[in-house]
């Protein structure tokens, strides 16, 4: 009889351990380890209370485990490049945007300064009078040379906005009456095509619209 119950012990003990131990119910660190050692009652010589334990391994195991768990817990090495790793990207792509935003914004200022120019050079011209026999100078051909370069002067080469010159965005310019009064209005498109950022989001190209009035004054 004492046997036969020895046997059943045993064959009791080897399930209720497998089912614990092959199976572990780690979910919060050392904590719940720690309730399954106690359940179990495993000690560091792999014995089940005071029954021997044939495998002399698994408490040496589970003891591992649950200090590596706790050292594991405890540990806050890393952290550091952990939160820079998730904030970087986002902190870069918003410097980008800004810098993007900005340069998109200046290019919009310089054609504005360019068509006020041309707005108030032909709005400064007197006009041919054949009574007089005076014959004007004043050209459009003129007024968009100093709006793209930022002189009048026919060798200018350098663009005041890159990609803003006569091959590829016009300047258009128009006479209307407001109140009585005679004015000059200049106007152009450019479309903004030279962004990164743009191009890595999929976005499309953003047209910079611009216009001037100035009131005709003549000399």
């Amino acid at each position: 009889m004492m046997t036969m119950a020895a046997s059943n012990w045993t064959t009791t003990r080897k399930a209720f351990v497998s089912m614990f131990v092959t199976r572990p119910m780690i979910t919060s660190g050392s904590t719940k380890t720690a309730e399954i050692v106690d359940v179990i009652g495993l000690h560091g010589n792999g014995s089940l209370g005071n029954v021997p334990a044939r495998g002399g391994a698994i408490g040496p195991m589970v003891t591992w485990l649950k200090r590596t768990l706790e050292r594991f817990h405890r540990d806050e090495r890393g952290a550091v490049l952990a939160e820079a790793l998730i904030i970087v990207p986002f902190v870069t792509l918003f410097s980008v945007g800004i810098l993007e935003f900005g340069n998109m914004f200046w290019e919009k200022e310089q054609i504005e300064t360019g068509l006020r120019d041309a707005a108030r050079y032909l709005a400064r011209c007197q006009p041919s009078n054949a009574v007089s026999g005076y014959v004007s100078q004043c050209s459009d051909t003129v007024a968009r040379r100093i709006a793209y370069y930022g002189t009048s002067n026919p060798a200018a080469t350098a663009l005041r906005v890159p990609g803003w010159g006569p091959s590829g965005s016009a300047i258009v310019f128009a006479t209307v009456t407001r109140a009585g009064k005679t004015v000059n209005v200049a106007s152009t498109s450019l479309a903004y095509s030279n962004s990164p950022l743009f191009g890595w989001l999929g976005l499309a190209n953003i047209t910079i619209q611009a216009y001037h009035e100035e009131r005709y004054i003549g000399w």
